[in-house]
């Protein structure tokens, strides 16, 4: 069996982090990975757990990100299904097949948890959908959040110190059309925003007192972040 190290794919940028490419999408970037598109939920936990004890890997990274987390559920899905002997998670009754899923969501945390211990810092991408909100205060509405089963991604939102809800900003202008019409037309002037706050459109929160939104470039996140360290 080869070492971990052996299985890295090095670049030239972006030397302290490590991907692990989980739905192999990072094929285009300058970053250094692991492949796990085709590994199992099971690989993919040694994988992890395996950076605790690696004297290599902590030599050369201080970063794992994991690309993506819905993605791996996905894969943890699958496990069960497997184990379960169903074709599909909603096969299992009464819910119990989500709340195997839940389960091991909370056993991967737990190694994110000792992988940070031994040093490393975690960045999880994940994607979002839209979901119907029944607010007795405020009237029903779509809302972001995490493409994932509500119960396994409460978990994950309780886990991370950051939640961070990537959007693009535009501005746009009205432009006269005639006989009292008008039509909104994009400015052009489009930039990448994080939000760190919570609001009625998407999930997001901060346990540090970091700026709500800033720009989606890493200087500038490092650089809050500083300041608040």
């Amino acid at each position: 069996m080869k070492r971990l190290a052996d299985q890295i794919t090095a670049t030239e940028q972006s030397k302290k982090t490590l991907l692990l490419d989980v739905e192999k999408g990072s094929f285009a970037l300058d970053v250094a990975r692991i492949e796990l598109a085709d590994a199992s939920y099971v690989d993919i936990g040694k994988t992890t757990s395996s950076f605790i004890n690696d004297e290599d890997i902590k030599k050369e990274f201080n970063t794992i990100v994991i690309d993506s987390f819905d993605w791996l559920v996905t894969k943890i899905e699958n496990h069960v299904c497997q184990k379960g002997q169903k074709n599909s998670i909603s096969d299992f009754e009464y819910g119990t097949g989500y709340t195997k899923v839940f389960e091991a969501v909370c056993d991967y945390l737990d190694t994110l948890d000792e992988v940070i211990e031994a040093g490393f810092n975690v960045i999880i991408l994940a994607h979002s959908k839209k979901t119907q909100v029944e607010d007795p205060i405020s009237p029903s509405r779509l809302r972001y959040d995490l493409a994932i089963h509500w119960k396994s991604a409460n978990r994950l939102k309780e886990w991370c110190d950051l939640v961070g809800f990537m959007y693009l900003k535009s501005e746009f202008r009205e432009e006269e059309l005639g006989f009292n019409k008008t039509i909104t037309r994009s400015k052009g002037k489009d930039s990448r925003i994080i939000s760190f706050c919570e609001n009625a459109n998407w999930e997001a929160k901060s346990r540090i007192p970091i700026k709500q939104e800033i720009d989606l470039d890493y200087e500038t996140f490092a650089s809050e972040l500083a300041k608040v360290s």
